[in-house]
């Protein structure tokens, strides 16, 4: 029996290391997909509480409390609206926001 020694072709030994090789850069991709949708969560969230801030401000702006205040601020014209603290406090913030962004 004559043995050839120039055969061609893929070894068992050769076709296992592949399959290792390929299952570990297949693991270390699969890392990010958890990394990826919390990322994805995270930034879902900030944009709903951008929008839920830039919503209030759109009413504060649009405010008749808030124009008067704007146009005389020396007028304690928020004592007399018949507004709750909470409210004449939301003003006022608005106003401190509003000349730190002029």
């Amino acid at each position: 029996m004559k043995f050839c020694q120039n055969e061609k072709g893929v070894t068992l030994l050769e076709v296992l290391i592949s399959i290792v090789i390929l299952s570990i850069i297949f693991l270390s991709v699969m890392r990010f997909f958890p990394q990826m949708g919390f990322m994805n969560n995270q930034n879902a969230e900030k944009t709903q509480a951008i929008n839920t801030a830039k919503e209030i401000l759109i009413d504060w702006q649009n405010s008749p409390h808030a124009k008067a205040f704007l146009v005389d601020p020396t007028n304690e014209s928020l004592d007399d609206l018949p507004i709750n603290k909470r409210q004449k406090a939301d003003i006022i913030i608005f106003i401190l926001w509003r000349g730190i962004l002029m």
